[in-house]
């Protein structure tokens, strides 16, 4: 951290501010306006059809995390109680105690805006009436700035969001008295979130959504006194964490969504009270090009970086967030749309991409009609002094066919070290090599990176039968060794994939190739019936298998195959292949290498001769 950032922090513990003065300056939320609430009854009509079953089920009870099926007492919700276990602690918790998001998730009352828009669309007055039993359940329950509802600011800006959709649809049903003290808690949870900003190394998505809180708080308002002011500073930072073109700074396809989300949103509550979009219009175009070129055929992001499907608004609520609605979503605001629809989601391009400055080249083809995507990771650690979402994982490779993953991500798994954190970003949960035992970069805590890695991109060649792109990372160079890993990655349409990898050092090192599966496979078969993995070294190579972990989805886990290629040297090459072929076999191999050059042999169906001079702009191919 800069010392500017240390002594603000240590302002904010000396002197953390009590100002309840709201940000909204005297003005109050009209719940029972007419333009913003009939602005919500238009948004919602996308989605109209799913709210009564949704509503059903919230009414008995049930709420959703990440899958789980929650069950809570919906007439006298324990809000102090960790949703996902009776015997987790909750609230303001100190690393090794736990994982804070599940309470974090039940406080920001997500849940509440299906069940008040259902109430809505079907004139069910006891939905509206158990929504506004919760909010007063709530404000009993959390008094300002006291226990998990108040954890941050960052985390109040969602309730802000929740409210203000959740509100106006049922705000005719509630007492005066009642909707006096629903809009005193409001304002107190603005002026908190306004008199907590999220800054210097936290200034993430957590800025992002802090702002779309506030503005839409202002939204109900008459006034919407400062509106340009935080509008500005929308623009500023959703311009300052989004590359050139459209890639996310924080280097986590998760958290790419959801500042899609987060923009989309802030569009539609601009365009809503008749305020212009500006440069967040644009942002979100670059940003939806960026989702084309690197989603598989079903819309879905490469699984990089964290990923705890954070979103600032569910509906439907039981519904798992799909990046290819995200993404049509996002288009449908651009156009003046809903921001909940449409429902034909695309997917993404069938071209080869090579995304320099986000650091992705991203490659295509089909397999007996099937698609075909593979990622190679050229980018940097993350975004700011901390990369908080970031993993190391430089020069790291993804392959999936129609969108089932062969050679995967290992995923986020929890925030909580004691499930595993430090593992889930380590180098040796992602598909690169490993020297010596150590990550690429240095882990120092849950979401803080010290020395990093640079990246550079060296040589691309796409468009033909033979796309090629090659990249290396100085990661180790702060090792004794000063080993330097370049990788290079061949696709040879239809259905082979040659990756090629050289650790350089000053002194011998132990180098380990990774490839990590599915659960159940095997470099024979990655998915059923398709696919096989062959991989030579020089020097010689011991390999094992490990069971390692993989999360699907936040919060879930389970053990998962890692293939392990282990050489000492002071120059490391391996080489692997990977058949996409049905029923193949593994592709016998052999590689040869000597000044600066490396020769791979592959027989089988296919005879061909790869040959990488390192310090070219491609390889070559012999068939």
């Amino acid at each position: 951290m800069s010392p500017a950032e240390l002594v603000w922090r240590a302002g904010r513990v000396v002197f953390p501010g009590r100002d309840s003065r709201s940000p909204f300056g005297n003005a109050r939320p009209l719940w029972n306006g007419k333009s913003w609430r009939s602005a919500l009854l238009q948004a919602i009509q996308p989605v109209a059809a799913e709210l009564a079953a949704e509503g059903e089920r919230i009414a008995g009870g049930e709420l959703d995390l990440w899958g789980h099926v929650i069950r809570v007492d919906a007439e006298q919700i324990d809000w102090s109680q960790d949703p996902l276990g009776k015997n987790r602690p909750s609230g303001r918790l100190r690393p090794g105690q736990g994982d804070r998001k599940p309470i974090w998730e039940l406080h920001r009352h997500q849940h509440l805006v299906p069940l008040a828009a259902a109430a809505a669309v079907t004139g069910r007055e006891d939905w509206a009436e158990l929504c506004l039993a919760q909010l007063e359940s709530w404000i009993a329950s959390n008094p300002p700035r006291r226990g998990p509802g108040w954890t941050s600011g960052y985390e109040t800006s969602h309730r802000l969001v929740s409210w203000a959709w959740a509100v106006p649809f049922v705000s005719e049903r509630a007492p005066a008295s009642v909707l006096t003290r629903i809009t005193d808690s409001y304002l107190e949870q603005a002026a908190f979130v306004a008199r907590s900003p999220s800054r210097f190394s936290s200034a993430n998505n957590h800025r992002l959504m802090e702002l779309l809180g506030l503005l839409t708080g202002l939204a109900l308002t008459e006034e919407h006194v400062g509106w340009e002011r935080l509008w500005a500073e929308l623009e500023r930072e959703s311009f300052a964490q989004t590359y050139s073109d459209g890639g996310s700074r924080e280097q986590a396809s998760g958290y790419f969504l959801y500042v899609l989300e987060i923009l989309s949103l802030a569009a539609f509550v601009a365009r809503s009270i008749g305020r212009p979009t500006g440069t967040v219009a644009t942002t979100l175009g670059s940003m939806l090009s960026w989702h084309e070129a690197t989603a598989d055929a079903n819309g879905e992001l490469p699984p990089v970086g964290d990923d705890a499907e954070d979103r600032p608004l569910r509906l439907p609520y039981f519904v798992r967030r799909h990046g290819a609605l995200v993404a049509a979503r996002a288009k449908a605001v651009t156009s003046n749309g809903s921001p909940l629809a449409p429902r034909k989601a695309p997917g993404g391009t069938s071209v080869s991409k090579a995304l320099g400055e986000s650091g992705y080249v991203v490659f295509r083809t089909t397999v007996d009609d099937l698609p075909v995507r593979v990622v190679f990771d050229v980018g940097e650690l993350g975004f700011g002094s901390l990369a908080a979402h970031g993993h190391a994982d430089a020069l790291s490779v993804l392959l999936d066919v129609n969108g089932r993953p062969l050679l995967r991500d290992s995923g986020t798994g929890s925030y909580a070290v004691e499930a595993g954190r430090e593992e889930f970003r380590s180098t040796a949960a992602h598909n690169t090599v490993e020297v010596d035992g150590t990550d690429q970069a240095e882990q120092r805590g849950p979401h803080i990176w010290g020395r990093r890695y640079t990246t550079k991109l060296e040589a691309v060649s796409l468009g033909s039968p033979l796309e090629y792109a090659r990249a290396t990372h100085d990661g180790y160079q702060r090792l004794p060794s000063s080993a330097l890993h370049t990788r290079s990655v061949t696709l040879l349409a239809p259905n082979l994939l040659v990756v090629l990898d050289r650790v350089q050092g000053s002194r011998p090192v132990r180098a380990s190739l990774l490839w990590n599966l599915m659960p159940g496979r095997n470099a024979g078969e990655l998915i059923e019936g398709r696919g096989a993995l062959a991989v030579a070294a020089t020097p010689f190579a011991e390999a094992s298998r490990e069971e390692g972990r993989f999360s699907e989805r936040y919060s879930w886990q389970e053990r998962a195959p890692r293939l392990r290629w282990a050489a000492k040297g002071a120059e490391v090459v391996f080489a692997s292949v990977v058949s996409l072929e049905s029923h193949p076999e593994p592709p016998p191999l052999v590689l040869d290498h000597g000044y600066g050059v490396s020769r791979v042999s592959i027989s089988g169906p296919r005879r061909i001769e790869l040959v990488e001079d390192w310090e070219s702009a491609c390889a070559k191919v012999d068939a």
